[in-house]
């Protein structure tokens, strides 16, 4: 169980995010709680259940950082197609030691065989149930009704349940969780509190080419405004540095060689134009932009995390610029080791210490986070 200094990092099951996953210093994760995402490109190729072993054992590798810690998992972009691929990841998550806990929606229609294999998960595993609610179902008259049927379907209780308010994309004039909390049904009773949001943009198209652009994370920025309530506070979860509808990349996508980079309470967006474009800068772009992001005073420097190293690397060794996937890895791993950090209070600390040592962790103490009611 986990109380309010807890994140969860909304992640899906593809290469870029697993890997930042697998890279993240250990003593932060008593502080984080992935939730992991799959879209149905992942398993579109299992056939057998000896495909969706590999595919998932392949994946979970890099959450063996996991191990007796749970993490969320959502497949719920595969339920229509790939109902049954929920209990094979939970399988093979579980051989590793990490808890599985799958998580549900309210009002989304289930598939028979998708909410089967939700039940043998939790019998199987004695796992918790993830319950994911918008504020949209929040407003409905009948919100404690359809919550209780939804946990009557599994057999749980609040208590036995980790509710998750996905407030999906937010800006400043979004409805925030002093405005809508007192609508959640037994807010004392359920096992674990979170609320998701993001507002990271669906891409970077609106943004000026060959320019730095600030955007504000109006997801932390709402969840620390929360310091003074008197309530039950909700843990913070995030959609890190992407959009919070998930959209498969295209075939042959022209992408802008740009880098996403969290600092305090924006993110920092040094925007480049498309490596394809004729008698453009191509893929260089990324060392231009490594080099000028290491001489920011907003970079956090090269022992903050494995992304800070990448951009340092990136910066010294201009013949080797990196690859979309492996930019997209760094804002991960800078992304997922920032959040935990403020979550924990310990931000200020770590990027003092960070600039002065190997090894941040070695030195600063976290401690453990607070269990939930």
């Amino acid at each position: 169980m986990f109380g309010h200094k807890h994140y969860v990092s909304v992640m899906r099951a593809k290469p870029a995010e697993l890997r930042a996953l697998r890279d993240l210093a250990p003593a932060l994760r008593p502080w984080t709680t992935p939730l992991l995402e799959c879209p149905l490109r992942v398993v579109s190729d299992c056939q057998s259940r000896r495909d969706f072993e590999a595919k998932f054992d392949a994946i979970v590798r890099h959450l063996s950082g996991w191990s007796r810690r749970t993490v969320f998992l959502d497949f719920s972009m595969v339920r229509e197609e790939k109902p049954h691929s929920i209990e094979v990841i939970a399988d093979r998550a579980a051989l590793l030691g990490i808890r599985p806990v799958p998580v549900v929606s309210v009002k989304v229609p289930q598939p028979a065989e998708y909410d089967r294999s939700i039940q043998v998960v939790l019998s199987r595993h004695g796992s918790s149930l993830g319950l994911r609610v918008s504020p949209e179902v929040l407003r409905s008259e009948s919100i404690g009704e359809m919550v209780q049927a939804r946990l009557a379907r599994f057999g749980a209780s609040p208590s036995q349940v980790d509710l998750l308010i996905d407030r999906g994309g937010v800006d400043a004039g979004s409805v925030t969780y002093q405005e809508f909390a007192y609508r959640i049904p037994s807010i004392e009773a359920w096992r674990t509190l979170t609320v998701l949001a993001g507002s990271f943009p669906k891409d970077l198209a609106d943004l000026a080419r060959n320019e730095t652009h600030r955007l504000r994370r109006f997801e932390f920025r709402q969840w620390r405004d929360l310091g003074s309530w008197s309530g039950r506070r909700p843990a913070f979860g995030d959609y890190t540095v992407q959009h919070v509808v998930f959209r498969e990349p295209v075939s042959v996508p022209n992408l802008s060689a740009s880098i996403r980079y969290t600092i305090e309470d924006d993110f920092l967006v040094l925007r480049g134009e498309g490596v394809l474009n004729p008698s453009g800068p191509g893929r260089g772009q990324w060392s231009a932009w490594a080099a000028l992001l290491a001489e920011m005073p907003e970079f956090f420097g090269a022992t903050f995390s494995a992304g800070d190293r990448y951009v340092v690397e990136r910066a010294r060794d201009w013949s080797n610029p990196g690859t979309a996937q492996k930019w997209l890895q760094a804002a991960f791993s800078h992304h997922v080791t920032t959040t935990a950090l403020q979550v924990a209070g310990r931000l200020d600390r770590v990027r003092e210490v960070a600039a002065n040592v190997s090894d941040w962790t070695s030195v600063v103490d976290l401690g453990r986070p607070e269990a939930a009611l």
